[in-house]
């Protein structure tokens, strides 16, 4: 309750129109309906953001994490160190500028649009003050191949969003698989999270 209050106390000094919650958990959706400034209505059912697919990966020892993907997932991170992909972060504008034009290049193929890029800039800035937000990034010879937009809470990682072109590279040396790898490595290991979520995948996908 304490949460919803302050959410609400920060959207009304922004003067936000609109603020739509969709409660992963049973006491969250206990306290939004008790709460009467909230109302019980999906206003906008054709857009579920990530909430409409959720794949989690749970916490486990280190030496058992590669021996739990499956033999495809673990080939593809494996034949990516064939190549040179300089792995890091977006932390400035500069390289999450570079990483948004992924975004618009994939979008301009698969004929979708991602969300503005200055809705991407307050995340990742406000995120970072506080330890909630990284952008993994995958880069060959200077270009960037891959991203992955990670939005955190306590207890999880959230693949948010993210990029995949690979141009001349072969699909057996993606570095899409080894991106997540890297990135649930930390959520575990670093930040010792319970979960890692690959909201928009399932189980038997590539991913």
């Amino acid at each position: 309750k304490k949460v919803l209050a302050s959410i609400k106390q920060y959207s009304t000094a922004h003067k936000y129109a609109f603020l739509r919650i969709n409660p992963d958990a049973v006491d969250i959706e206990k306290a939004l309906k008790q709460d009467t400034d909230f109302v019980q209505l999906d206003y906008f059912p054709a857009y579920k953001g990530s909430q409409s697919k959720d794949f989690n990966v749970y916490n486990m020892p280190e030496e058992n994490l590669i021996a739990s993907f499956r033999r495809d997932c673990r080939n593809k991170i494996k034949f990516a160190d064939e190549l040179g992909f300089e792995y890091g972060f977006a932390t400035n504008d500069a390289a999450l500028k570079e990483v948004y034009e992924l975004f618009k290049s994939l979008g301009e193929n698969k004929d979708f649009k991602y969300r503005p890029y200055k809705s991407y800039r307050s995340i990742l800035f406000n995120g970072m003050k506080h330890n909630l937000c990284s952008v993994y990034t995958a880069k060959l010879n200077g270009r960037m191949v891959c991203a992955a937009f990670i939005v955190k809470d306590k207890a999880s990682f959230n693949y948010f969003s993210g990029a995949l072109l690979l141009g001349n590279v072969r699909a057996k040396n993606s570095p899409a698989n080894k991106l997540q790898y890297l990135a649930i490595r930390d959520c575990f290991y670093k930040e010792n999270k319970p979960h890692y979520n690959l909201s928009y995948s399932s189980p038997d996908s590539g991913v």
